[in-house]
């Protein structure tokens, strides 16, 4: 099993960009993050129990970055012409996907599925042979089957899988179809057919992902738990550049124990964890088991909410129970 953690590197190295060709919120609060259910089905189809689930609505990051509609999140190769930086943070944006990650050479995934035609995707960030990651595409299976059988897949209906040993990452040796343009990347064929029967929503990490909005959301399942800390779900938007971490305890929450701070008071605040420069909380409330920390960000974010959730997770915690 391997964490890609050159996703998340990638993501806030694009992310430094965003400060620069998106706002950071009105002043007034007249600005809110987006809402609404991610793809139940898309999350569903990753694998259950997985501790870690990341969804990105690519179709609203191409519509918030002002890209067209039909943006291939893959940077061109050999090209004169340099992208636009709202292209650069597509790209990374969508690398966590496993799909379009920062490679050395093209993988049979990469050069096979259409980003022009996904609208949105999901992710455990691990490869391993249980686990599933999905894309939701308008492109059809039988041309995706038919490319991967060019890269020596082979296919057995709505399953196509490879034998190969390539140690190259991320590989899916096992893509299904999953109908209605939900498309099954997994460790395995075995893994392909328990997310293909088992299908719809989880009590997973996966189920968490509503509780924040924005077109790219995380969430973390510590395991095992790490102290009264039951999960933390963030969730951003790029324009306007908003985010929320949201923070579930095994008891009563308290705002003292949300300890990442923008600018905390060393006298006032000696644990306190300081937030990457151009974070500013507006609101950090505590509501039953439940801690809800709102912030926008700007140039130098190193990632708004994806760059907090991997410093929460690493060597340090946002919540000190």
């Amino acid at each position: 099993m391997k964490l890609l953690a050159p996703v998340g590197l990638a993501l806030a190295a694009g992310f430094l960009l965003v400060g620069s060709i998106v706002g950071c919120g009105d002043d007034d609060g007249g600005d809110e993050l987006s809402r609404g259910a991610p793809d139940q089905d898309l999350v569903g189809a990753v694998a259950p129990a997985k501790p870690h689930v990341d969804y990105v609505d690519v179709a609203g990051v191409r519509e918030q970055l002002g890209l067209p509609r039909d943006q291939d999140p893959a940077l061109p190769e050999n090209s004169e012409a340099a992208p636009s930086a709202e292209h650069l943070v597509f790209s990374n944006v969508a690398s966590s996907l496993l799909v379009y990650t920062p490679r050395p050479r093209p993988g049979p995934l990469a050069e096979t599925i259409d980003g022009a035609s996904v609208s949105a995707g999901t992710t455990p960030r691990l490869v391993s042979a249980d686990a599933v990651a999905a894309v939701r595409t308008s492109q059809p299976f039988g041309q995706l089957a038919a490319r991967l059988e060019e890269h020596g897949y082979e296919r057995r209906g709505d399953l196509v899988t490879s034998e190969s040993t390539d140690a190259f990452q991320p590989f899916f040796p096992a893509v299904a179809d999953g109908g209605d343009g939900l498309i099954i990347l997994a460790g395995s064929a075995e893994a392909a057919e328990k997310a293909l029967e088992t299908g719809g929503a989880n009590d997973s990490a996966a189920s968490l992902l509503d509780d924040v909005g924005g077109v790219v959301r995380r969430v973390d399942v510590p395991t095992p738990q790490r102290g009264c800390v039951r999960s933390i779900a963030v969730g951003q938007d790029l324009d306007p550049a908003l985010g929320e971490i949201v923070v579930t305890v095994a008891n009563e929450a308290s705002e003292e124990a949300f300890v990442l701070d923008d600018q905390p008071d060393p006298e006032d605040h000696p644990n306190a964890l300081v937030a990457p420069p151009g974070v500013e909380f507006q609101t950090v409330e505590a509501d039953g088991d439940v801690v809800r920390a709102n912030f926008s960000y700007e140039l130098g974010a190193a990632g708004g909410a994806i760059g907090l959730i991997d410093l929460a997770f690493s060597m340090n915690e946002v919540y000190r129970c």
